[in-house]
């Protein structure tokens, strides 16, 4: 839409590119038209990736602290694995 409101003033003469013949004027319109269309191209592929490797580290962030939450549970002792019972805290407060 915004490239065919911008033919439509350069063949009525209104456009920043109208100071040349009208075939001169289009091909400057389509050559400005291009180089902002392939800019914004290779921004998006820019963040795309940017996004790409920013997921991929995150899920790796998350694997390895999921691995050292497992690696904790496995070496943190219960409190039957220290002999621990609240008996003998009842028992030791009533002396």
């Amino acid at each position: 839409m915004v490239c065919g409101l911008a033919v439509w003033y350069t063949v009525e003469q209104r456009s920043p590119f109208a100071s040349f013949s009208l075939n001169e004027s289009l091909l400057l319109l389509l050559a400005f038209a291009c180089t902002v269309v392939v800019t914004g191209l290779v921004l998006c592929a820019a963040v795309g990736e940017l996004r790409k490797v920013a997921e991929r580290r995150l899920s790796e962030s998350e694997q390895r602290f999921r691995l050292m939450g497992a690696k904790r549970s496995r070496r943190t002792p219960t409190r039957r694995n220290r002999n621990f019972s609240p008996r003998c805290l009842t028992s030791c407060a009533r002396l």
